[in-house]
């Protein structure tokens, strides 16, 4: 069974009113200002927002799984958001930089050229995530 949704499409109308409000108000602007082909990447624009890679991604949500459990957490990570899963397993497939030193590597190695070549993070990243033969 689907929740109601209000006005604004696929925001749930269960949520309380300012959230529910502020997510319509955030996808609305999210949709209007972001093109990925402009550089124009919403709130990755910020300098405050660090692009990861998928192994990194990867990482991060391998940690994150190894602490829940260690905590002796019984309840599954998807209970806080729903997207745990979906994500650790599109990273899990999609990731091609299984070394956690190469993961380093190859993120210092695009860093050390990135401003050289003139890319936004956004770029390097989806570059890695390509992974290319070389540089051009």
């Amino acid at each position: 069974m689907s929740s109601p949704t209000d006005d604004h499409g696929d925001i749930p109308s269960s949520l309380p009113g300012a959230v529910a409000a502020s997510a319509a108000a955030s996808a609305t602007a999210a949709t209007r200002d972001e093109d990925a082909a402009c550089l124009r990447l919403g709130v990755m624009d910020s300098d405050k927002v660090e692009v990861l890679m998928i192994a990194e991604a990867a990482a991060l949500l391998a940690k994150r799984e190894a602490d829940h459990q260690k905590l002796g957490h019984t309840y599954s990570l998807d209970v806080v958001n729903g997207l745990f899963r979906p994500a650790m397993t599109y990273c899990t497939r999609f990731d091609r930089i299984q070394n956690k030193t190469a993961v380093l590597a190859v993120r210092e190695s695009f860093d050390a050229r990135a401003s050289e070549l003139g890319l936004h993070p956004f770029e390097v990243a989806q570059l890695v995530n390509l992974m290319p033969a070389d540089v051009r």
